[in-house]
Order: C-alpha cells, then structure tokens, then sequence
C-alpha cells in the first residue's frame, strides 16, 4: 500500500500492490492483484484468483493480447480511477482499463474498457 489509502474493516488484502489514494470499504477480499491509484472498491468486492477448472489462466494485456500464466493464482489488474459497487467481483487475469464503473452484483471479466 502506498499514501493517501484507506483500508475498511474486515479486509482480506494478500499479495496485493494497491496504488496512491485508493479507497477499500470493508468485507473485501483483494488477492494477487494490482489495483492502481484513485480507485475506489465499495463493500463485498472480491478479487477471483483460480480457474475453477484448474485450467491455464488467460491474462489480457489489450483487447487482442492474451497472455496464458504459468502461476495457479493470478488476479487483476485495474488501472487508475475505477470505481465498483457493492457485491461486485473480477475474473482471474481480467484488465480493467482508467475511469471504469463496474455496477453493483456485476463482474469484471476479461478486458474491460470504455
């Protein structure tokens, strides 16, 4: 974590790097993720880091990249200013692209952008 963040109460944050002024509410779960500054993640947002199938994780680099991950667990990666509501999550490997909301009980998967 760097300056300016705001962690809730009862957050689970594990191999995570959270970027400057970054706001985390409680009861969430952020694992093997970069989440990059001026975001803020409302209450229940969980970071997915695990195929269900066991099965070899995409990780999008662009719209068109898609990178296959050795490692079991990889998250996300979102860039400055994005915003989530609450009981939202995000996808193994998924990319979420500067100034994105993603709505309350939906899910990032993927490359998300404008």
């Amino acid at each position: 974590m760097t300056a300016g963040c705001k962690i809730g109460f009862s957050s689970d944050i594990y191999s995570a790097i959270i970027l400057n002024n970054t706001i985390v509410a409680h009861s969430t779960c952020i694992s093997h993720s970069v989440i990059g500054p001026n975001c803020n993640l409302a209450f229940g947002f969980v970071t997915a880091t695990r195929h269900l199938f066991n099965k070899p994780i995409k990780v999008y680099l662009g719209k068109s990249t898609i990178y296959f991950s050795s490692e079991r667990h990889h998250g996300t990666v979102f860039m400055h200013g994005v915003e989530t509501g609450v009981h939202t999550s995000s996808m193994p490997g998924s990319t979420v692209m500067s100034n994105i909301r993603i709505l309350p009980h939906e899910s990032a998967k993927g490359y998300v952008s404008i």
